[in-house]
């Protein structure tokens, strides 16, 4: 089958929602299918490439940031990729089309001319993400006339798919992200000091003030010998680093920037612990990496976590937005080290038997039929 993936970014660009699509598109070119991805072009990135067995098409688009996208760069992608989608469509010989997001790309699927399904990431849902309520509100009609014409809709989470079944009358699969166990393994030897780790965009719903304030909490309680490594970027970098020379945890704290995918691999391997204090997620792809290289997970209550972090089994979980909850959590894992590596492996053992990225591309390509 001839499959196309869109989304308004793709690596070297973008987020979780990017990599879930790198991965899927490798995914199903291993098993024997043409992926196709369309995306936005980036600097001097554009145009039409084959990438590891992947025809990509970049599109121009007004894209600034390699880490984040505004409401009108990712229109400009819409608009281009809505002119050039049906031509893309005719030329490669695409008989489905999966859409991730159903704002704001999910209006691209009537124009594509075949059967597409809308992937559901999150913050395209109302009520996932409180920040977009009111946009959500004034683009329900565009919304859901993507759903309804859609094949089918599907969602990387149950909890993402009783949040989207309330506030649109659709029915949801759930089709969950994979990880590459490969590509994300685990390494004996970790970093000398115990490490907590997060990886992703430094945004409002990803909580960071309440993992920096837990950890002023936990470096005054003394419990160990600690660090904490944040990864990646995004608009609250400044007032982050502000809020940890306020709380005088800079000097434990470790900026790391944005990492390919082998200095990403390096870093999960060498801490000893992985923190996502989220307010909101579809499904991790960061937390299925960190699982995957061994990493026991301290997880916020959302419902994107369910099912991926189990309290006692493979980490430890706390209400959203508590500090005094989170920093319990980080002083439980500081202090035994062999609980937590217990805890590492049954975390690997769970992701490869029910997480991998065939398993995700089957799963779609027995919903597409």
């Amino acid at each position: 089958m001839n499959i196309a993936l869109l989304n308004y970014e793709y690596p070297p660009v973008g987020g979780g929602a990017a990599n879930a699509i790198y991965f899927m598109a490798r995914a199903f070119a291993r098993l024997g299918h043409k992926a196709v991805v369309v995306t936005a072009g980036y600097q001097q990135i554009q145009g039409r490439a084959e990438e590891e067995g992947v025809v990509v098409y970049r599109v121009p688009a007004a894209r600034r940031n390699k880490d984040r996208a505004t409401l009108v760069e990712m229109a400009t992608f819409v608009a281009s990729a809505g002119v050039r989608l049906k031509t893309i469509v005719a030329d490669e010989g695409v008989e489905c089309v999966i859409i991730f997001f159903a704002l704001p790309c999910g209006v691209l699927g009537p124009l594509s001319g075949v059967p597409y399904v809308v992937s559901l990431r999150g913050g395209d849902v109302p009520g996932h993400m409180s920040q977009v309520k009111a946009l959500h509100w004034m683009l329900t009609p565009f919304r859901r006339w993507a759903l309804r014409k859609a094949k089918a809709v599907v969602a990387n989470s149950d909890g993402l798919r009783r949040t989207a079944e309330r506030a649109d009358p659709i029915k949801a699969s759930v089709i969950p992200n994979g990880v590459d166990t490969d590509s994300f393994f685990p390494r004996a030897m970790r970093y000398e000091k115990f490490i907590f780790l997060f990886v992703g965009r430094f945004s409002e719903e990803k909580d960071l003030a309440t993992l920096m304030r837990a950890t002023a909490r936990v470096k005054g309680a003394a419990a160990s010998d600690f660090e904490l490594w944040l990864v990646g970027d995004g608009p609250q970098l400044p007032e982050l680093k502000r809020l940890a020379r306020q709380l005088e945890v800079d000097a434990c704290v470790r900026w790391h920037g944005w990492s390919d995918k082998e200095s990403l691999r390096e870093l999960y391997q060498q801490a000893r612990c992985f923190i996502n204090p989220s307010r909101c997620e579809g499904m991790s792809n960061a937390v299925l990496e960190a699982m995957a290289c061994g990493l026991p997970v301290i997880a916020s209550d959302i419902p994107g976590h369910e099912g991926l972090v189990e309290r006692g089994k493979n980490g430890w979980v706390f209400p959203a937005g508590d500090e005094s909850a989170l920093s319990k959590c980080m002083r439980a894992a500081a202090g035994s080290q062999e609980r937590v590596e217990q805890m590492g492996r049954d975390a690997r053992i769970l992701v490869e038997k029910k997480f991998s990225w065939n398993e995700t591309a089957n799963a779609y390509i027995e919903l597409i039929g």
